[in-house]
């Protein structure tokens, strides 16, 4: 028999890493295959969020500060000048045209520049996600199912992909956060680099912060390095990067505070109402409302109890730890998130728990297919259980409301062409599709010193 030579281990070395880039590379080109099919599908981007934001981006892009504070926003906000810049950069060489009239005669096309931009990061971040569970893990399976969780929410996909707000920067910041605590959680050893992942952690957790305020139950991620000082480190590096990133509304502390305290205080929406909290019929109810919406994170809490319980258990007879701090973190991390978004449901406010939930089924496949015999049987039936019913339903239900909401958007287009031609006075409202009336409607939140009302004849001229 010919022996194995160095040469010879090498060589299926690379082949295997060619398969394991190749496979893991799956999931992110579906994603982005995906979510620019679900685009396109819609047609135009909405309103809201999309236009106040793109304009709040102009003013950054002009060393302005934003009109818009209260999410606070301000991190999409800066991405959107960003790309814009550099948008404009490209499109000043085959042109004269100044930058806020290109936006103007154009929003569209920044717009869907910005989108194209955040899938190619989520992309990337799922990639990330998947690779370092996988040399975690030792597990391809695992790995995927880590990747594939972007699947199983319809929240993620509804509002999150397919607009150009701040659920939309979430998305990949929450996996990219997910990405870099996912082998500290998965494994039982102390990192070596414990200072530059505390570093790193800390950063994304800022920018989650400067980017929506329903964040925050994002910042349990540092209970899963290791050490103290190295958690503190993280949360003082979030703190200094929100600061940063939130400069360019600075004079606005004041108010941002007070705003999400009147939000967590009071009955009402937007920190309207009574001062107190919701009934718990109410609350029952909102919990209800959110099952049928995301029942994947639901049972993915239970299913980290469940494992928890375990872990302790494991603690207590054998004395290992197993994944007791993974579980704990990431079902109590989404936990909070349900908790809080029942005080106000919105699907769009669950988007931060997606880093959770990728972490947690990653914990759960992680338990149930490393054993033997019986018991990886066991675990690949609810593992598989779990991705089919993630998938039917999220899948399902992100379709449905997609496909009727494109279906509105063109009835809403064509409704207003046919009046338009007919002769008729066009009264314009929150849901119109006219794109010189959303520029204008967005430029409101923006500042609105760029744009004014006008004739529908003259809007179609610049659009």
């Amino acid at each position: 028999m010919k022996p194995i030579t160095t040469a010879d281990s090498r060589g299926k070395a690379r082949t295997i890493d060619a398969v394991t880039f190749c496979t893991l590379a799956g999931p992110p080109v579906i994603f982005f295959l995906a979510a620019n099919y679900l685009e396109t599908l819609l047609g135009d981007f909405p309103s809201d969020p999309d236009y106040p934001y793109l304009f709040n981006g102009v003013n950054i892009a002009q060393l302005a500060p934003p009109a818009q504070f209260d999410h606070p926003g301000t991190a999409i906000q800066i991405v959107i000048a960003l790309v814009s810049i550099l948008v404009h950069g490209v499109r000043a060489a085959f042109q004269n045209q100044s930058f806020v009239d290109d936006v103007l005669l154009h929003p569209e096309l920044y717009l869907r520049s910005v989108s194209v931009t955040l899938m190619v990061a989520t992309a990337l971040a799922l990639f990330a996600l998947g690779w370092r569970v996988h040399r975690a893990s030792g597990s391809l399976p695992i790995a995927l199912v880590a990747q594939g969780s972007i699947f199983l929410t319809a929240p993620a996909w509804m509002l999150g992909v397919t607009s150009v707000g701040p659920e939309a920067l979430l998305v990949p910041l929450a996996i990219a956060l997910a990405a870099l605590v996912a082998p500290i959680a998965l494994s039982q050893e102390r990192p070596t680099h414990n200072a530059g992942l505390a570093l790193s952690a800390g950063v994304v957790l800022g920018a989650c912060a400067a980017t929506k305020t329903t964040a925050f139950p994002l910042a349990l991620t540092v209970l899963l390095l290791h050490g103290r000082k190295y958690q503190l480190l993280a949360c003082g590096v979030a703190i200094a990067a929100a600061v940063v990133i939130t400069l360019p509304i600075r004079h606005k502390y004041g108010f941002l505070i007070g705003y999400n305290l009147d939000i967590l205080t009071h009955t009402g929406r937007w920190g309207s109402g009574e001062a107190g909290l919701p009934t718990f019929t109410q609350y029952w109810a909102s919990l209800r409302a959110l099952y049928d919406i995301a029942p994947e994170m639901f049972i993915s809490v239970a299913l980290c109890a469940v494992l928890a319980a375990f872990s302790s258990w494991q603690i207590l007879r054998h004395r290992q730890s197993g994944l007791l701090r993974l579980f704990l973190v990431s079902g109590g991390g989404m936990l909070a998130q349900l908790a809080v978004v029942a005080k106000h449901p919105g699907p769009h406010y669950l988007i931060p728990a997606v880093g959770f939930l990728c972490l947690a089924n990653c914990g759960i496949s992680f338990a149930l297919l490393r054993s033997g015999g019986w018991r990886r049987m066991a675990g690949a039936i609810v593992v598989l259980a779990l991705v089919a019913h993630g998938l039917l339903h999220g899948g399902h239900y992100a379709i449905r409301y997609i496909t009727n909401s494109a279906a509105q958007r063109r009835d809403n287009r064509a409704l207003e062409t046919a009046y338009a031609n007919a002769g008729c006075r066009v009264v314009y409202a929150y849901e119109s599709q006219s794109v010189p009336y959303k520029t204008w409607w967005g430029d409101q939140f923006g500042g609105g010193a760029r744009t004014a009302f006008q004739p529908l004849s003259r809007c179609h001229h610049l659009s």
